[in-house]
């Protein structure tokens, strides 16, 4: 990266394609997902249920997503980089095995069924 007084918008546009591009493909996410849904058999159980599940993994990966704005406080110098990365990947980490326990094991019954009180039919 140029020094501060060699910055061009050019330069900007570069540095900053791939956050939009990501940012482009979250927002297409759902709106593809549910497309692909809608033309399945029973629309309305299987958007619910998509509903459902995309709602309890934004709870489950909440902290990851409020540490993208907190890093820019944060992260101030080399060793508070350092260790805000270090917490970021152990709680990637955690975070992703709380997301397979739920997913593979008798807990998402539980959650969904028990805490949440779905409908047998979105289940």
């Amino acid at each position: 990266m140029p020094e501060n007084n060699d910055l061009t918008t050019k330069t900007i546009f570069w540095f900053w394609m791939p956050l939009a591009l990501v940012w482009l493909m979250m927002g297409i996410e759902q709106p593809g997902i549910a497309a692909v849904i809608t033309r399945l058999p029973e629309i309305k159980h299987n958007l619910a249920a998509f509903g459902l599940t995309f709602a309890l993994s934004l709870i489950i990966e909440g902290p990851i997503i409020q540490l993208l704005s907190a890093a820019n406080v944060l992260a101030r110098d080399k060793q508070s980089y350092t260790r805000l990365l270090h917490f970021t990947h152990l709680s990637g980490w955690l975070l992703s095995l709380l997301h397979l326990l739920i997913a593979v094991t008798p807990l998402f019954d539980l959650i969904v069924t028990d805490v949440i009180g779905a409908p047998q039919e979105i289940l």
